[in-house]
Order: C-alpha cells, then structure tokens, then sequence
C-alpha cells in the first residue's frame, strides 16, 4: 500500500514539476514516470523496514511472524501451567477480557484476548507482569504492565 501511494505521489509532483519547467507533456509524463518509480521504491523500503521494527518489537521472526521464544526461555511456564489447568490467581482481573485500548497488539473483536497475572518476585499483589491469551493460539508477555509485550510459544 504505501509504495502505491509514494507512487501515485511521486507521479503527480514528478509530472507537475516537469510541467512548471515549461518540459512538454510527453517529458513531463516521462519524469512523473521516474519520481513515481523513485518515491515507490523509497515508501516500499520504508514499509519493511516499519515491519521488521514491529516483529523486532515483539521478538517475532519478520518473515514468518512466528515466535522466537517459548514460555520457558521467559520463566512464565509455572503460570501457563496453572491457566491449562483451569486454576486462577487471586486478583481480579486475572482470566478477564483483555481491552486492548491501546491497540498494542493485533486488534480483534472485544472479548478475543484474556489476561493473567505472573507473579512479580518480591511484591505482593498482583506486581506487573501479564500474560495475554489470544484465542487459543497467541501467547504474550508483558513484564511492565502493557507497556511491552513479547510474542511467545508453548
């Protein structure tokens, strides 16, 4: 999508400044032809480069989309164990809708992501770390409160 905007950009100021140069039509056209193909290129290589700082963000593969770490590598086993077995953390919200407000992650329709809390070594109380359950296949973590979060496998 952006390199059909850059493009169609790239074209009409190509074209245009030509134009204002006092270039004939056909020039001019041959110049938009050139910008278009420029800033396209330019807006695609930005494009990607947004993407691959996305997956970086979240510790995904920026080809795959597939998780680099597992729930082990990020000590959250002990509380995908205890979620798999039906069991719940004493706060509140643990096992409760997910609002995703800041669009942090993938948006879906309401209800779609679920919330438990991992326990923080040395606070009491729920501390700041979440796990976020997307449908039965999207494991995150986020240790800062929905600051952060990390993709993850089982």
């Amino acid at each position: 999508m952006q390199g059909t905007v850059g493009a169609g950009t790239g074209f009409v100021i190509g074209t245009g400044s030509a134009l204002l140069d006092g270039e004939s039509l056909g020039d001019a056209l041959k110049a938009g032809g050139k910008s278009a193909l420029t800033s396209a290129a330019i807006s695609t290589a930005n494009g990607i480069a947004i993407g691959m700082r996305s997956a970086y963000k979240v510790k995904e593969n920026a080809w795959t989309g597939n998780p680099k770490v597992t729930a082990n590598d990020l000590g959250v086993s002990s509380t995908m164990d205890r979620i798999k077995a039906g069991e719940s953390n004493a706060h509140r919200n643990d096992g409760t809708t997910f609002r995703n407000d800041k669009k942090s992650l993938p948006v879906r329709e309401h209800g779609y992501y679920k919330e438990y809390v991992h326990p923080t070594p040395g606070v009491n109380g729920p501390g700041l770390q979440r796990i976020i359950i997307g449908g039965d296949k999207y494991y995150y973590y986020s240790p800062d409160h929905y600051k952060t979060f990390i993709r993850f496998d089982l």
